[in-house]
């Protein structure tokens, strides 16, 4: 429930706000409310982290012709009514970039000061760093396993506020300002960006009582649910304390815990999502 009211701003401040509506903020208000739940939580500075392995390097330099700052709108209405995993089928598109960058600026758009791309050395390292070097972002290479040894990384490159996570290999129109805003309302260490897929037992597989996911298995011999994991993440900085040295995977280890404990919230995301490969 929201309750409309009559504030008075400085010009100038106004001007500001009005200069971040876009594809993340939509209108005057959304940039408003964005903003104020920031300050009133003490995280101004937000950080974005993508993960991506070295054998991924080629694809996020590939060229996309949708991606996080696309021109599709969300759609409306019922929030779980949500699009399925597409195949990217713009390559070549004359005003495509690649898919790091949109990336990237999906992160910059939704307020992240700070963005690191985690990755290994790989044949096409010395061209990612300088395809990103542009966009205000900085490479960390680090000889980790899997994705929660990159999440472990983040916070040994000194992150200690709320950060987005993204896997390296999807592309999407979704507000992740507004996924951030869901995150800090509710309070809990983490937030799943969620889809509805047609093979749930390939992917990550989560189970609903409300919006808190209350039991989640990777690639499950059986799933009970339609409902997959989109590899867009939120999280707060305690999520570190959650990861043990003997952790390797998010999905099979610590989403797990963190549902268990009733730390993992869903969100469904809205508009475009494609799995880029």
């Amino acid at each position: 429930m929201k309750d409309r009211i009559a504030i008075t701003l400085d010009a100038g401040l106004l001007t500001l706000v009005d200069s971040k509506v876009g594809a993340q903020l939509q209108n005057r208000s959304q940039a408003i409310e964005h903003f104020l739940r920031l300050g009133l939580f003490g995280h101004a500075k937000l950080a974005g982290l993508i993960m991506v392995s070295a054998e991924h390097q080629e694809r996020v330099l590939a060229f996309a012709g949708s991606g996080p700052s696309g021109s599709k709108k969300a759609k409306k209405g019922n929030k779980r009514a949500t699009t399925s995993v597409q195949r990217d089928e713009h390559a070549g598109n004359a005003d495509a970039q690649p898919l790091i960058s949109r990336q990237t600026r999906a992160l910059a758009d939704a307020g992240c000061q700070r963005i690191i791309i985690v990755t290994q050395d790989g044949p096409q390292l010395k061209r990612l760093i300088d395809t990103i070097a542009k966009n205000n972002a900085q490479v960390v290479t680090r000889d980790v396993k899997g994705t929660a040894q990159v999440i472990a990384a983040a916070g040994e490159a000194g992150i200690d506020s709320p950060f987005f996570a993204l896997g390296g290999d999807i592309s999407f129109s979704c507000s992740l300002a507004a996924m951030m805003e869901y995150h800090l309302r509710h309070g809990k260490v983490a937030t799943m960006g969620l889809i509805s897929g047609p093979e749930p037992t390939k992917a990550g597989c989560a189970m609903l009582s409300g919006d808190a996911i209350t039991h989640f298995e990777e690639r499950p011999s059986k799933a009970d649910s339609y409902v997959i994991n989109a590899g867009i993440y939120c999280f707060s900085p305690t999520i570190f304390s959650f990861i043990g040295p003997k952790d390797i995977s998010l999905e099979r280890h610590v989403f797990p815990r963190l549902a268990e404990a009733g730390q993992l919230m869903g969100w469904f995301v809205p508009g475009e999502y494609r799995h880029v490969g």
